[in-house]
């Protein structure tokens, strides 16, 4: 079980068999504690390594700069180096950026805050160690604790990223939709916590 997110490791998750794993532990960001500066060559390289249109920096640095964001990083503490990240906002936030604006209503008319998660990546390299669960987990857990009720998503069709949301979410999905985007073809969700 995850300890409280201040403190988090990834012991008792992680196979005792997996030794990259075992070194990497998740923490809430903390803009008092973290600035961009601090982190912002891994999430970058990180981006990139992933996405053919990757976000550029800018979009990081008022994401990071809005004091309503909850973020997650998973951290290499045998390098130091963030090696995963994912990261929320209040979903009227994102739908005011022009970025699907029609969802802005549907969120107003629901009984509880909407988060819309933004981006989630974690190191070509540290792939395949299930070090997504507990990123997720700990956001899904903050996002509870600031009073969200649901979380809305887009995920990639390629990779069977989409299929495995589905997956795992199942009877929590409340709504979701195919749609093309300059991303490619997506499966947007939304989804209770």
């Amino acid at each position: 079980m995850l300890q409280d997110s201040e403190n988090s490791t990834l012991t008792d998750i992680a196979p005792k068999e997996d030794p990259l794993a075992q070194r990497c532990r998740v923490e809430l960001f903390k803009s008092d504690e973290t600035t961009w500066n601090d982190i912002k060559d891994d999430i970058l390289r990180i981006e990139r390594a992933h996405f053919e249109e990757p976000f550029e920096e800018e979009e990081f640095v008022e994401a990071f700069n809005n004091p309503e964001i909850l973020a997650v990083l998973l951290k290499d503490t045998e390098t130091g180096h963030v090696v995963g990240f994912t990261y929320a906002l209040p979903a009227e936030i994102s739908y005011n950026k022009d970025f699907h604006p029609e969802r802005l209503n549907e969120v107003k008319a629901l009984d509880s805050k909407v988060a819309y998660i933004e981006d989630t990546a974690i190191d070509p390299e540290y792939m395949g160690h299930r070090l997504v669960v507990p990123l997720i987990s700990t956001l899904e857990e903050a996002l509870v604790n600031k009073g969200y009720g649901y979380f809305d998503r887009d995920s990639a069709v390629k990779h069977n990223y989409a299929t495995n949301i589905a997956k795992i979410y199942g009877d929590r999905i409340i709504a979701s939709h195919p749609h093309e985007s300059k991303y490619g073809d997506q499966v947007f969700f939304r989804i209770r916590l």
